[in-house]
């Protein structure tokens, strides 16, 4: 399942595309279905993760969808039965073969040459029944004969036969963990094909005679034969009978043993590698053990002369298929050697593949043999990596029962090579064709963009590497020595290299002779003119089409089985991918992967200087694919710094404590744990002396390196900020750096990153980066609704969509506190039921200033060094197989829980509680709300163990939402009402008032009302529950002025009878005193407040209204900070504007410094000796109690209270005001819990709201609570109820009409006439619209930080054009800087426009985000969109695509974000965009066109002009 889109399938399968699948009406829930009478219908719905698997069935695909349709028909769950019962369907593998019958027709064995008097063996796993390959060597005096025999299953099985049609369309043998899928039933294996001890069977055989003195090959021919193995060896009795030989040293070898006979084919292997490699090396190194190598070079010649036999017969010529794989392109080979020439050095087989500086395609050019042309010339090119035919090896290692009999080597047997190209590169290339249109990441131009020219001081080498190089040394292992040295793909510093090198090379493939330039390249990876797979006819099918082109060249007509052409080129399509190998990588995956999480040491790939992520590649671990990690994930506390060397720095900011260290830092890194720096020249010997075979030198050095482990430098962190509270934790990335990581699986069951560590001391979990709703919250599982049966149910929707919202934006502040050495105490130890609790005395508290509820905070527990061994003996899970370099590392064990506060005591006192508050240690209760991992060590319920915490805060304002939804039982009738949707709630009262609401605003000097704003101000002050929608210049702000000032007038009246009905304490003096009855006037954002803040303080002037605004404890800290208040800043409150200086006089913070506050001097003192740095610590306590203290007093000295809905839960409010009538503004732009938190928060005899859901609507970044009902406001869930303001008096008629149409319904008419406006059309006339075109390149931030959060997007050249037209504004048509704003959807952009206008000397124009403009106006407004793509990216788009349109368009598709933005001008709105790509979404295609039509559309933008002001 796609994250974040539960509609969407990914395929186990990656170059399959998505699948659509039928929406499920429960949220977060997939819909089973099952076939009932040729129909889908409905079974159940299950609640559904994205890790689960799915067995989905594909329905249709039409061609205007862009992903087929299918239906889930069961959910899988996570044991190996019901995998491989999944993966069997998905790769088509449900029927059994058909058994065999002997067919009549066989053809005459007199053909057939006898060599059953030879000495054969055959070498496989040691339990392996399946044999389809053997070895014979003979003695014939001069030469040595050396036979290689390939099961004949041609001559078993006749073409198009029941048998033969079965195989063609399974294609090859799939083996699976316990069982396996054949090409073949067990009868025709046992009985015809398997070449077991004893048993007499057809073949084909290579011939080989062999010059005994010099190893060359004098004679080869292809013969049908027939052949009886003497002996069954396995892997491992070949390897003992090798290793015995070479250590007995040289002696007259007798062909009359198998143990001679194994020693002569080896030591012909090794001189046949050395020969087609001309003394240089392959790029795969890392062959396994000798007795591998050498079937795999016998397996290599004997496909490699099929080929070379079939192309030289004018039969066959044009009919063979060949497994082709084509060299670099010498362009691109060129660039490489330019790129990486210092890294080439170190490397052998590097060096020799651009030794020659004219090396082309020639070299491989031609290579297929005309007619008649010999192929034993011995001058073949081969690869030391045999190919796929090595695969002999693992069919067999299964009885006729299909039980596993053997502990390695399962799947197919493929060579290295082959592996290596085929699987790893595939990656970048055949991965193309997934039928998708999303990625994680945009591909650069180049992988590896930055060279390499430089040669390195220092040579980095995998301590893994180190030490079985030092082992092999010890037993004279000098083949295992020489492979290590020379494997680039196992050497940190060479991966870069070694990774650009394969991706210049395109993914071999199947190809018909003849039939393209690419089908006659020959074999580029395996080194070989020419190539095919002949050699496992059992286990391919591609084998047995080889083994009948054999027959007819061999056999004559008598025997022709005959293909066509077409029928050739349809058989290489079909058996051009491993589909086996795909199934066994999968199978290894899902049942492997899926059960641990396991440490590894990544090396790093590739680094985009302009990309957002890096990528990780796992060189000594084959089966992890390449992970990428992109910044964001990481959290750290700068934008990535691009280096001159070619290197990134990432840098970390972190408050870290500890409760036994006080001076615990982490400053080293953990490379020197897992690799060692050699000097180059060191390393550059070594490898000569291993080249030259001078072992004793070789030795000598690697005892050197060895001896210096542990001794190197560990690299240091600066630390320039504060040592108490903050850690700086700095880490250079570098092509080809080595970081610790720890694996888990993601969704869709693939790998990902789940842990890295930074240093000993520092480690970022990944996981709950990437998924914080999964690690700290519940599934929500039922949407919003418009009614509820009752308060209850209400909390129990909205509480779990308010819990993942919470988790989701926790880590935004990228403000956790990491505390080390804390010991736990744990409740309930039961897996699924973890939980426990911790302490931190309130002096730690005050000490490390943690100034936040640490009983309701999210927690990441981690505990480091776990053994990996120990692990898989305690548990019997199936431990995954190990990798020849690497062991088990010890692994970091995380869980994630959620802090919950304890249950109150009902006897505890006020004073009780306050003691204990002074007093008591803290005790953080907590459960795991998340543990990925299914295995628990035993240390982690050890009495002394000592554990990470890493402690993620709450972001307050959504800590408030959730509490606004708890309380909900304590809010007044009305406000259930208004929750549960009641009716009841729109009854009328009467309003008594004989004076006439157009008499009182004249009295006030307010500007006359409309009729719809008259009606808007009527049906307020007569209900208890109002709507009032507020189009853009309708005046809504207006009619809420004139609302409040009649609510005041009302309190005013009512003020003596209700000032008894409650009633708060004086701390000071003990008495009673009354709640001032008072008017909130809230909003979701201070932008929203301070707008109708300004309006207020004119009406306080003329008729005595007292409004004071009431900022949060945030804006506060800005204006007046104290000693660790930076601790508590957020990031968000570093972006916002800080508080209007024309707002001061009624600000509340600045009200209590004045000297009507009777707290004012002690005030100002604490303030005074803050600036002096005179304050203490001790005196925070003291001065916050006085700050409460004037709070109090100033509040009931006013009628009207302005603050945000997230400050109307401020203790002091509740404490003092009784707010009769609350009004909140703008109330479509928040969330419907943030709407509640004033409401819940008191008791409102009268409720306004005003807004307009047609502007901006809430911002919810969780894409799974904004789908469910989140995205929704309080306000637009009674549209229904609202009453429209229908005059607008800002926008000129030309700009007002495309909004009216396309949002209003063409209901909003203006009121007001503007003039001419100075914006002028391409063909100079002025306009009051005007579109500018600009073709440009976006950029992206890649971590979230005070600039921006992270992907926010900027556009230089759009920047550039704005301030352009902005100066023409300015210069000649001499509008006044104030008179103009330059909005755009992106923070990125508004730091980038800023830079320009001080570049420009350009001062007092407004530049902010559309988010910040709602209710703001300005004459004239520049909108810069900032979107912008390639032409060829437009080109390539997936018609009707709403994911592609938000990958390159984002919200600017937005219809909300798009009226705000175009309807703040008055007199001239100009539009900055790239056209083209805007035109994807229907929005601004309906906007274009009508810019188009009325001819204000101008291309390119930079033709832009004014109209000057002496020409007005």
């Amino acid at each position: 399942m796609v994250e974040g889109n539960p509609h969407l399938m990914t395929p186990i399968r990656k170059p399959m595309t998505r699948i659509r699948i039928l929406p499920s009406k429960k949220p977060n829930s997939v819909e089973i279905r099952e076939r009932r009478e040729e129909q889908w219908v409905r079974k159940e719905n299950v609640d559904a993760r994205p890790n689960d698997l799915f067995l989905v069935q594909v329905l249709k695909w039409k061609k205007t969808c862009f992903y087929p349709l299918g239906v889930v028909s069961k959910i899988l769950p996570p044991d190996n039965d019901e995998i491989n019962d999944a993966l069997d369907i998905e790769y088509g593998l449900g029927d059994k073969p058909p058994s065999f019958r002997r067919s009549k027709n066989e053809f005459d064995d007199t053909l057939r040459e006898n060599l059953c008097d030879c000495l054969t063996f055959t070498i496989d796993s040691p339990h392996a029944k399946d044999l389809d390959d053997a070895i014979s060597v003979t003695d014939q005096g001069d030469t040595i004969q050396i036979a290689v025999h390939i099961t004949d299953v041609a001559a078993i099985v006749p073409k198009d036969s029941e048998v033969d049609n079965f195989a063609r369309n399974r294609g090859e043998t799939f083996y699976g963990q316990d069982e396996i899928s054949y090409m073949f039933h067990h009868n025709i294996r046992n009985r015809y094909l398997s070449l077991r001890e004893g048993q007499t069977r057809k073949a084909i055989s290579l011939l080989v005679s062999v010059n005994k003195e010099t190893n060359e090959i004098v004679e080869r021919r292809l013969v049908l034969s027939r052949v009886k193995a003497d002996h069954q060896l396995s892997y491992e009795d070949a390897e003992k009978m090798i290793q015995e030989h070479l250590e007995r040293g040289p002696r007259t070898l007798r062909l009359s043993s198998v143990e001679d006979c194994v020693a002569v084919a080896y030591h012909f292997t090794e001189a046949h590698r050395e020969s087609r490699l001309a003394g240089g090396v392959s790029r795969v190194q890392r062959d396994g053990d000798r007795s591998h190598r050498m079937v795999e070079e016998l397996m290599n010649m004997y496909n490699s002369e099929v080929a070379g036999h079939l192309l030289a017969s004018p039969l066959t010529r044009e009919l063979t298929p060949l497994r082709c794989h084509s060299p670099p392109e010498s362009d691109c080979l060129s660039t490489f050697k330019k790129k990486y020439q210092a890294l080439i050095r170190l490397s052998p087989f590097l060096s020799q593949v651009t030794l020659s500086e004219d090396w082309d395609l020639d070299v491989f050019a031609g290579n297929l043999m005309e007619a008649g042309e010999s192929t034993d010339d011995g001058e073949e090119k081969v690869n030391d990596d045999d190919d796929d035919d090595d695969d002999d090896d693992d069919c067999d290692d299964y009885d006729d029962e299909g039980e596993e009999k053997h502990d390695d080597d399962y799947g197919e047997k493929k060579s290295q090579s082959e592996n290596s190209v085929e699987s790893h590169i595939s990656e970048n290339y055949e991965s193309g064709e997934e039928h998708s249109d999303e990625s994680d990441q945009d591909q650069s131009d180049d992988v590896n963009s930055w060279s390499s020219d430089t040669l390195p001081m220092q040579f980095e080498v995998f301590n893994a590497v180190l030490k079985k190089l030092e082992e092999a040394t010890k037993r004279k292992d000098h083949l295992t020595v020489k492979q290590l040295m020379a494997s680039d793909d196992i050497h940190p510093t060479l991966i870069p290299a070694e990774r650009a090198f394969r991706e210049l090379l395109s993914p071999a493939v199947m190809l018909r002779s003849c039939s393209s330039l690419e089908s006659r390249m020959g074999h580029f990876d395996l080194q070989l003119d020419s190539y095919t797979r002949a050699s496992a006819p059992m286990r391919r099918y591609v084998d047995i089409i080889l083994q009948r082109l054999l027959h007819r060249v061999l056999g004559g007509e008598a025997r022709n089985v005959s293909y066509t052409q077409a029928e050739i080129d349809q058989l290489c399509a079909m058996n051009d991918s491993d589909r086996a190998s795909d199934y066994d990588l999968d199978l290894k995956m899902l049942t492997q992967l899926n059960k641990q999480h396991v440490a590894h040491t990544a090396v790093l790939g590739n680094l985009h200087p302009k990309g957002d992520t890096f990528c990780l590649s796992f060189p000594l671990n084959s089966l992890l694919p390449d992970l990428s990690v992109m910044y964001r994930h990481l959290k750290v506390v700068d934008q990535p710094k691009y280096n001159k060397d070619h290197t990134i720095t990432l840098r970390w900011k972190k408050r870290v404590y500890s409760f036994t260290n006080t001076e615990k830092n982490p400053v080293k890194t953990l490379g020197s744990k897992y690799s060692t720096c050699i000097a180059v020249d060191v390393w550059r010997k070594m490898m000569m002396a291993v080249q030259n075979q001078n072992w004793t030198e070789a030795e000598q050095f690697l005892q050197s390196i060895v001896s210096n482990l542990g001794s190197g430098k560990n690299e240091e962190n600066d630390e320039d900020t504060d040592q108490r509270h903050f850690k700086q934790i700095t880490l250079e990335l570098s092509l080809g750096k080595v970081l610790p990581v720890q694996i888990g699986m993601g969704p869709g069951q693939t790998p990902e990153v789940h842990l890295i560590n930074i240093s000993q001391e520092f480690e970022v979990c990944l996981e709950h980066s990437k998924r914080p709703t999964t690690c700290f919250s519940k599934l929500a599982l039922c949407p919003s609704k418009s009614e509820y049966k009752n308060y209850k149910e209400y909390q129990e929707i909205w509480g779990r969509l308010c819990e993942m919202d919470t988790a989701h934006n926790a880590l935004e502040e990228n403000n956790s506190i990491i505390l080390e050495d804390v010991q736990i105490t744990w409740t309930s130890v039961k897996q699924s039921e973890l939980r426990g609790y911790f302490h931190i005395s309130q002096a730690q508290k005050k000490q490390w200033a943690l100034e936040f509820d640490l009983t309701n905070c999210f927690l990441c527990i981690r505990l480091r060094d776990q053994d990996a061994e120990a692990e898989n003996e305690e548990s019997d899970r199936e431990k995954i197989e190990d990798f020849f370099l690497q062991g088990q590392l010890p692994f970091t064990w995380v869980a994630h829980g959620v802090a919950r506060r304890p249950k109150k005591k009902k006897k505890d006192t006020q004073k009780d509680k306050k003691d204990d508050l002074i007093s008591s240690p803290i005790q953080v209760n907590f459960y795991i709300n998340h543990c990925s991992m299914n295995y628990t060590p035993n240390q982690v319920f050890g009495k002394n163990t000592k554990f990470t915490v890493e402690v993620i805060p709450k972001k307050i304002p959504y800590v408030l939402r959730e509490n606004a939804v708890a309380n909900l039982k304590r809010a007044n009738p009305l406000v259930q009402d208004i929750a549960v949707g009641e009716a009841t709630i729109h009854s009328f009262v009467e309003d008594k008032s004989s004076e006439t609401l157009a008499a009182k605003g004249k009295k006030l000097g307010l500007p006359p009302l409309n009729s719809s704003q008259e009606d808007a101000v009527k049906q307020a002050l007569h209900r208890q529950f109002t709507l009032i929608q507020g189009p853009p210049g309708t005046g809504k702000t207006v009619v809420g002025v004139h609302i409040v000032y009649h609510f005041f007038q009302k309190n005013r009246q009512h003020q003596s009878a209700s000032s008894h009905s409650m009633f708060r304490v004086n701390n000071d003096t003990g008495k009673s005193q009354p709640k001032k009855r008072a008017i909130l006037y809230c909003g979701p954002s201070n932008k929203s407040v301070d707008i109708v803040a300004e309006q207020l303080l004119k009406l306080h002037r003329k008729v005595g209204l007292k409004p004071v605004r009431v900022y949060s404890e945030q804006m506060e800290m800005l204006e007046f900070p104290y000693p660790g208040s930076e601790l508590k800043l957020c990031k968000q409150s570093l972006r916002d504007d800080k508080p209007k200086g024309e707002l001061r006089s009624i600000s509340l913070m600045h009200r209590i410094r004045e000297s009507s506050n009777p707290f004012s001097e002690e005030i100002k003192a604490f303030d005074d000796n803050m600036k002096n740095g005179l304050l203490m610590e001790s005196d925070i306590a003291r001065y916050k109690d006085i700050l409460k203290q004037a709070k109090i007093c100033e509040l009931r000295e006013h009628d009207v209270i302005l603050c945000t809905c997230a400050a109307a839960l401020n203790p002091i409010l509740i404490q003092t005001m009784d707010f009769c009538q609350i009004l909140i503004d703008e109330c479509a732009m928040a969330t419907e819990p943030e709407a509640f938190i004033p409401l819940v928060s008191h008791s409102p005899q009268k409720i306004v709201l005003l807004g307009d859901h047609k502007q901006l609507r809430p911002i919810v970044e969780c894409a799974a609570v904004k789908e469910m009902g989140m995205k929704r406001s309080l306000f637009e869930r009674y549209m229904d109820k609202a009453l429209m303001l229908d005059t607008q008096y800002r926008m000129h008629k030309d700009i007002c009409a495309f909004p009216s149409a396309m949002f209003y319904e063409g209901r909003l008419r203006t009121g007001a006439e503007r003039g001419q406006g100075y914006l002028l059309t391409k063909d100079r006339k002025p306009t009051a619209i005007l579109f500018g075109h600009v073709q440009a390149t976006e950029v992206s931030l890649v971590v979230s930080t005070t600039t921006g959060n992270e992907n926010s997007k900027s556009n230089p050249e759009e920047a550039a054009q704005a301030v352009r037209i902005a100066r023409l504004l300015i210069q000649q048509s001499k509008v006044s800087p104030e008179d103009i704003a330059i909005l755009t959807p992106y923070n990125a952009q508004v730091v980038q426009i800023n830079q320009k206008l001080r570049k420009s000397h350009i001062e007092n124009v407004t530049v902010c985000t559309i988010m910040k403009s709602q209710g703001s106006e300005w004459p004239y407004v520049i909108f810069s969109t900032v979107r912008s793509c390639k032409q060829s990216e437009l080109q390539a788009r997936p018609e009707h695509s709403k994911t592609w349109q938000a990958k390159h368009l984002g919200f600017i598709t937005d219809p909300n974000q798009v009226n705000v933005a175009i309807t703040r001008a008055q007199d001239g709105l100009c539009i900055l965009g790239n056209r083209d790509l805007l035109r994807c979404n229907q929005l601004w295609n309906d906007l274009l066109t009508h810019y188009r039509d009325k001819g204000c559309v101008v291309d390119p933008a930079k033709n832009i002009q004014v109209l000057p002001k002496s020409h007005c």
